[in-house]
């Protein structure tokens, strides 16, 4: 006996114009279907995908009389392939943040590095020059001078440096 269904009422709209098309193409070739959309239960009326496939059914001529139809619930599976993309995004994120985060402390550490070895270059450079002992009192004094302040900005950077690190660890 012949069923006919009104496939509007069984196929999720969203899903019903694509498998309308690829149902036309299959069935003007006479060829198999294979495909997935989310069917209505009959039991309680709401979607759930299912994987289906339509086979044309011929007679001794090979002329096509009829199609077989079947159709698996996959709902568990295609939840399971939704879950599993979630994770794969989440890592994703999660693998972009890790490496937004390297390059930031890797650019911190350069600037930190440039910040500390800038006076220290000037303190090292006088110092040499007083160790030559050919500079005039007033060269030296100025040596003096830069080398004090020098120190002085690489404690107030290494004292920051320790502010941001008790900031980070909570104390």
């Amino acid at each position: 006996a012949e069923v006919r269904v009104d496939p509007a009422m069984l196929v999720h709209p969203d899903d019903l114009p694509q498998l309308r098309q690829a149902w036309a193409a299959a069935f003007a070739r006479g060829e198999p279907l294979d495909a997935q959309c989310r069917l209505r239960r009959a039991t309680d009326g709401t979607f759930r995908w299912h994987v289906g496939r339509a086979v044309p059914e011929r007679d001794e001529g090979g002329s096509v009389i009829g199609w077989i139809v079947t159709a698996a619930d996959i709902e568990s599976q295609k939840r399971a392939e939704d879950e599993y993309a979630r994770v794969v995004e989440r890592e994703r994120q999660a693998r972009e943040e890790a490496e937004a985060a390297n390059r930031a402390k890797d650019e911190f550490l350069a600037t930190l590095s440039h910040e500390l070895r800038t006076p220290l270059a000037a303190m090292v450079g006088w110092t040499g020059m007083l160790r030559s002992g050919n500079l005039s009192p007033e060269k030296s004094r100025k040596a003096l001078e830069t080398i004090e302040r020098n120190a002085k900005a690489q404690a107030v950077l290494i004292e920051d440096i320790l502010d941001v690190s008790r900031i980070i660890t909570g104390k």
